[in-house]
C-alpha cells in the first residue's frame, strides 16, 4: 500500500545499500510467547516518544508508520518476534530485511509495528510492546486508528475525535479544533495500549488521533491528517506532500469511477450511514 500511495506519478529511485545489517550484543526480553530483540543502536533512541501502528479498520497507521519511518529516516533497532508466526522478511527500501514486526527509532521517534496483520495471543503481544517501551524509557505514545465512513464525496477532516492521557496534549488538541472520543470501544493493539495506560500509574501517556476514513476504498488521506498533527506537536520538520498528492489522486479516481458507473447504471448514490 504504501509504496502505491507514495509512486504514483513520478517516480524516485531508491538505490538500496550493496550489503544489509547483522546484528549482535542483542537485549533480549522475553514475554510468553513473543520475544523482542533490541539493538545495541536503540540506546540512540531512549526516552523518545514511541508511534505504535498494526492493521486495523483500514491502512492509516500503516502508512502513518511507513511515512514516518522513512522521512525521520529511521534506523531499525529492534524486532519483536512470535514462536506461531509464519517465516517471513520484510525487506525495507534500503534493502534491510527483518521480522514482520520491526522497532526503528532515533532520538525522534521510535516506531513499533508491521504491516501485516498480528497473529498469536495479542494480550502476550500487548505486554511484550509495553515492555519495550518501558525498556526505551519512553514517557509518551502515539497512536492513529481510521474511522470508516461510507461516503464517496470528499470527507471532512478538519475535526478529529482524540484520546489522551495527557492534560498537555488535550489542551493542544482543543486548541486544534478536535474533540475527545467517547462513548465506543477500541479494539486491537491500540485499544489494548489504551486500556494498560489507564492503570499504568503515570508510567507512561498515551495520545491516539481518529481520524475520518473511507472505508469504501483504500484512503491514504486521514494518514496524511495524523502525520500533519503529529508533526505540528512534535515539531517534526515532517511534510507529506507526495502522499497527500497521491491521496487527492486515488479521491478523483474513485469520485470519477463511481460517477461514471452510476450514471451509466441511471442510479443515484445512498448510504444508510449518511
Amino acid at each position: 500500500f504504501f509504496f502505491f500511495f507514495t509512486k504514483m506519478g513520478e517516480e524516485t529511485e531508491v538505490t538500496p545499500d550493496p550489503t544489509f545489517n547483522s546484528y549482535g550484543n542483542i537485549h533480549h526480553i522475553k514475554n510468553k510467547s513473543y520475544r523482542a530483540c533490541i539493538f545495541p543502536d536503540a540506546k540512540k533512541a531512549e526516552g523518545a516518544p514511541v508511534f505504535v501502528g498494526f492493521p486495523n479498520i483500514g491502512i492509516t497507521p500503516v502508512l502513518a508508520l511507513n511515512f514516518l519511518t522513512q522521512d525521520l529516516d529511521l534506523p531499525l533497532i529492534g524486532t519483536i518476534r512470535e514462536q506461531a508466526t509464519p517465516t517471513v522478511a520484510v525487506v525495507n527500501s534500503k534493502g534491510q530485511p527483518g521480522p514482520a514486526i520491526r522497532i526503528f527509532g532515533n532520538e525522534k521517534l521510535i516506531i513499533i509495528g508491521s504491516e501485516m496483520k498480528a497473529e498469536g495471543n495479542m494480550k502476550h503481544l500487548l505486554d511484550t510492546i509495553v515492555a519495550v517501551i518501558k525498556h526505551l524509557k519512553s514517557n509518551l505514545i502515539w497512536c492513529v486508528e481510521g474511522v470508516g465512513v461510507e461516503k464517496i464525496e470528499r470527507i471532512d477532516r478538519s475535526k478529529l475525535k482524540y484520546m489522551t492521557s495527557s492534560e498537555e496534549l488535550a489542551k493542544r488538541f482543543q486548541e486544534m479544533g478536535h474533540t475527545p472520543f467517547h462513548n465506543a470501544m477500541l479494539a486491537g493493539i491500540t485499544g489494548g495500549l489504551i486500556a494498560e495506560t489507564s492503570v499504568s500509574a503515570g508510567d507512561f501517556d498515551i495520545a491516539c488521533l481518529l481520524v475520518p476514513s473511507s472505508s469504501l476504498y483504500p484512503d491514504a488521506m486521514s494518514s496524511v491528517v495524523a502525520i500533519k498533527v503529529m508533526a505540528e506537536i512534535q515539531q517534526w520538520k515532517s511534510d507529506p506532500k507526495e502522499l497527500e498528492s497521491s491521496a487527492k489522486q486515488v479521491e478523483e479516481k474513485v469520485q470519477e469511477l463511481i460517477g461514471s458507473s452510476l450514471r451509466k447504471s441511471g442510479s443515484g448514490w445512498s448510504s444508510m450511514y449518511q
